[in-house]
């Protein structure tokens, strides 16, 4: 699925000699164990209207960032498409309207506490290399099958 996402349960199915049943079982089980998700492709340079931006959220070391997490999410809902977590570290990739909401989030997030820094960035490229991932997972298959 990871090289044809649109393929259908039961074209899997059939690659693998399982049942469709099968397939979607174990999906499932991979998606709820977070071991399948999708990332969505974007070209800032097709939207009109709206603006593509990275919020970078630093936190202190020292705070849980659980609740502020989910402080900032609900802050963030109606702009947010996509969130990466890290040890001391958040990107909040949004769609804002304007610079002007741009800025008053960013100053929001900066205002938070356990919030060490924030900044927020204008995309107006993204270069994603999938083949790359591709081919890390691939060697990572290999090794998994070799043991």
């Amino acid at each position: 699925m990871r090289k044809d996402p649109r393929n259908s349960y039961a074209a899997v199915a059939k690659e693998l000699h399982l049942s469709t049943k099968t397939v979607k079982r174990r999906l499932a089980k991979m998606i709820d164990g977070k071991a399948v998700f999708a990332v969505w492709a974007s070209n800032p340079k097709v939207f009109e209207g709206a603006i593509l931006a990275d919020l970078r959220v630093l936190y202190d070391n020292s705070e849980p960032r659980g609740e502020l997490v989910q402080k900032i999410i609900s802050q963030l809902d109606d702009y947010l498409y996509f969130v990466g977590l890290w040890d001391v570290l958040s990107v909040f990739l949004l769609i804002v309207p304007n610079v002007s909401k741009m800025q008053e989030l960013v100053m929001w997030a900066k205002q938070q506490q356990g919030v060490k820094n924030a900044r927020i960035d204008i995309q107006q490229e993204r270069i994603q290399l999938w083949e790359k991932m591709s081919e890390h997972i691939e060697k990572r298959l290999a090794q998994l099958t070799n043991v």
